[in-house]
């Protein structure tokens, strides 16, 4: 059964990105590429490896500066709009065996909002533990970070990108060497925040995203959107070539 979600999206772009390119020395990474996405959207990005992926993200992050073409988030350049932006990295930015607790890490999601260093203010640590169950993450505020399993950590890297009350929620692979069930888990907990965050996920699964997702944008250097309805085989080889197989998860 399809889950996408059902939502009104509003009017006016949350991304806006127009004729978009990108090139690292002489290497072309990103060519003319245009995507809008709308408030209340839940938007799925697919594209091989090497692809601009990553690239486009640091762009819409506001970590690198386009070279041709223009991108705008929340109406506004990227870099001044990092508050607005959750952002949850295919990896922990922090070694699994350094000494703090899930919720000291979730409160990392304030910085540069609330107070640093144990000085937190009352209303940081009542958005901590809200985010915290939001992820239905309650109960390991005080476990080591090094003891949680993959998806227990995908689900506090998700509460402390909420922290800093975005938004719009982007995500890096967030299911990445985390099985089947707990997949599934994150992207329902995903369609939950869908309710009042704009969404843009990053994932290879493409059977799998299209039970949740509005639209696919297909990058591959150049970039093509399509309905979910719409994403067959045939435009998959044309993303992906011969190197890819669809993997059926209705069973």
């Amino acid at each position: 059964m399809a889950r996408a979600s059902s939502r009104v999206v509003g009017a006016d772009p949350v991304i806006r990105i127009r004729d978009l390119s990108f090139s690292y020395g002489d290497t072309l990474v990103l060519e003319h590429v245009d995507l809008s996405i709308e408030r209340g959207e839940f938007v799925g990005l697919i594209g091989p490896n090497a692809g601009g992926k990553s690239t486009l993200l640091r762009l819409i992050l506001g970590l690198l500066d386009p070279q041709i073409g223009e991108i705008s988030v929340l109406g506004r350049p990227p870099g001044q709009m990092s508050r607005q932006v959750g952002y949850v990295p295919q990896f922990p930015s922090f070694p699994r065996d350094f000494p703090i607790s899930v919720e000291q890490v979730v409160t990392m999601g304030r910085l540069g909002i609330g107070s640093f260093l144990g000085w937190y203010r009352s209303a940081d640590r009542e958005i901590v533990r809200r985010a915290l169950s939001e992820v239905d993450a309650s109960d390991l505020a005080g476990r080591p970070i090094g003891t949680l399993s993959g998806g227990q950590l995908q689900r506090v890297l998700m509460a402390r990108a909420l922290a800093g009350d975005p938004e719009i929620l982007i995500l890096d692979e967030p299911t990445a060497n985390i099985d089947q069930r707990g997949e599934t888990s994150i992207f329902d907990l995903l369609a939950r925040l869908n309710a009042r965050l704009t969404i843009l996920v990053v994932s290879h699964d493409i059977a799998f995203i299209s039970d949740y997702v509005s639209r696919v944008a297909c990058l591959n250097r150049t970039l093509k959107c399509h309905p979910t309805t719409s994403v067959d085989g045939d435009a998959i080889h044309q993303l992906y070539g011969d190197h890819v197989r669809l993997i059926d998860h209705s069973h």
